[in-house]
Order: C-alpha cells, then structure tokens, then sequence
C-alpha cells in the first residue's frame, strides 16, 4: 500500500514538473523590439512591415546566406533586421513579416532564426492589372 501511495505521488509530482517547466521554461511571445532589446536572452516573435524608403540586403553572389532588412514593428519602432538565409518565396509582395529570433547586443539589430510570410488574402495583385497570383506562405 505505502509502495502504491509513493508511485502515484512521484507520477504526480513528475507531470507537475513538467508541466510547470514548459509554462516557466524559455518560450517565445510576441513582442516589439523594445522588449526584444530589453531582454536579449529570450526568443521573440516579432510582427511588422518593411521600413518605407529603406532597402532590403540580399547579395547572393557575395554572401546567399545573408538577407538583411528593415523592419517596423506594431509601435513603430524600427530596426534592421538579419536573417541566415535567402528570402523567402514572394518575399517583396507580402503585407507584413514576423520575425523570430533574439536581439544581437553587439550589433545592434535584431537576430532572425526564422521569418513567418503574412499576406492580406490568399491573392495578390502583383501587376496592378487585375491579374491575381497566388503568394505562397512557406
């Protein structure tokens, strides 16, 4: 009987600490780049649109694993961006971008690990000539 009761207790006490490790563990949210700033130690999901007047970086001849970028986020904060990676499919015609990674203190500039495709509707006119084309969100 006491064998039993001490089972169950450490079968509880496991799924316990489980359980209170995922919600307490290292989870990302989203955030802005003011948080992101203010704790560079922990992943964030940021949401955004490309600055206006400012370039996208991609040279694939110099660097294909180097894509860098301007982002401003849902306060208005702006920040460059670097991702290891070519863009993404459709990545000039899409509505906004979410961006996942951590804030890079030595380079001042956010860290992306992933970047997450947002378009207004599954169509978009790309040649402004009523021709719908489909974006992909890979």
């Amino acid at each position: 009987m006491v064998r039993r009761l001490v089972l169950i207790v450490l079968l509880v006490g496991g799924i316990l600490g489980i359980a209170l490790g995922t919600l307490l563990g290292d989870t990302s949210r989203y955030a802005t780049f003011k948080e992101a700033q203010a704790h560079p130690e922990k992943t964030f999901h940021v949401i955004g649109r490309f600055c206006p007047g400012k370039r996208i970086e991609y040279r694939p001849e110099v660097d294909p694993n180097r894509l860098r970028f301007c982002l401003m986020d849902e306060s208005g904060r702006q920040a460059w961006v670097e991702y290891p990676g070519a863009p993404p499919p459709d990545f000039m015609y899409i509505d906004g971008v979410v961006v996942i990674g951590k804030w890079d203190v030595q380079r001042n500039e956010f860290a992306a690990q992933r970047i997450l495709l947002k378009c207004p509707s599954k169509y978009v006119d790309l040649q402004g000539r009523g021709q719908a084309q489909s974006v992909s969100n890979r």
